[in-house]
């Protein structure tokens, strides 16, 4: 199997063939175009199979990777981003708990925290869940549902509806189970 792996940077295009039969391996670098980083994607490519005496069509696999984002959001280079999620969850790219280097020092310079990657005032919350099924619910119109449930009554009133689940199969087979009378 004969593989390409190319590697898109700010200034260099980096490639490396590998043919996996024989162990043969080519390293290959081209300045990058960054008006249109594909043509010296090609440039490379065809300059790496002419050097290592393949035809391009010869090739089984090309992987493709860029640092080129990663440099963007790294220098803060990027464009503004906007983010969009669930109400009460806004800040939880701000925050990070999780990537502290002492866990519980309030006292730390965190770097996403000074230049975050989508500044507050571009992070919108909405009101909503998605259900196991994926259709959005508004928590508001769940509410409303539960409230218009009709009751059961009867000796097992309250068993009945804290048991019955939100679960079609459930409240299926607890209307059609035949009422029982408690025990005396």
């Amino acid at each position: 199997m004969k593989t390409i792996g190319v590697d898109v940077g700010g200034t260099f295009t980096d490639l490396a063939y590998c043919d996996l039969a024989t162990g043969k391996l080519e390293i290959h670098k081209v300045s990058t175009t960054p008006e249109d980083p594909s043509r010296g994607v090609l440039q490379g490519v065809l300059e790496l199979c002419a050097a290592s005496g393949i035809a391009p069509a010869e090739i089984d696999y090309v992987f493709h990777g860029t640092t080129t984002a990663t440099n963007a959001v790294l220098e803060h280079k990027g464009v503004p981003a906007g983010m969009i999620t669930n109400d009460g969850f806004r800040d939880v790219i701000h925050i990070a708990r999780h990537q502290r280097v002492q866990h519980y020092s309030i006292r730390q310079e965190l770097p996403w925290q000074d230049r975050p990657l989508v500044k507050r005032r571009h992070r919108k919350t909405v009101r909503g869940r998605l259900a196991p099924r994926p259709a959005p619910r508004s928590s508001r119109s769940t509410r409303r549902r539960s409230a218009r449930r009709p009751r059961s009554s009867g000796p097992r009133g309250s068993a009945r509806s804290r048991s019955a689940s939100s679960s079609p199969i459930s409240t299926r087979r607890m209307r059609s189970a035949p009422a029982r009378s408690s025990p005396r």
